[in-house]
């Protein structure tokens, strides 16, 4: 039995590239962290490694209860309306976008 190559590298690409990738973010989850607040404590800790770590106040104490406070907190506002009015767009054309023609009249680019 033949095994397509496409077939057999999706395992291999699998284990290689998304597993360490959602251990990462699993390891943010549980410090309540963002990604650049781990790459500034880790950049911290090169530049001074006796200093103390940063303090992150969005921390609850434990792990559990930050897995509960991102996962079991309410949804935030939306930007998009679904059942919002439709209304026209009454804003004008940006000066910086207008560009001044041979005969001294704006026009949009």
């Amino acid at each position: 039995m033949r095994v397509s190559s496409l077939g057999a590298s999706y395992p291999f690409q699998r284990k290689i590239f998304i597993h360490p990738t959602l251990l990462y973010f699993t390891q943010l989850l549980l410090l309540n962290i963002t990604t650049i607040e781990q790459i500034r404590n880790s950049a911290h800790k090169s530049v001074e490694p006796s200093a103390p770590a940063l303090p992150n106040p969005f921390s609850h104490g434990t792990w559990r209860r930050n897995v509960v406070a991102v996962l079991c907190r309410p949804a935030g506002y939306s930007w998009l309306d679904a059942r919002g009015v439709v209304e026209d767009d009454k804003r004008g054309v940006n000066p910086g976008t207008m560009v001044v023609g041979v005969e001294g009249q704006a026009t949009g680019r």
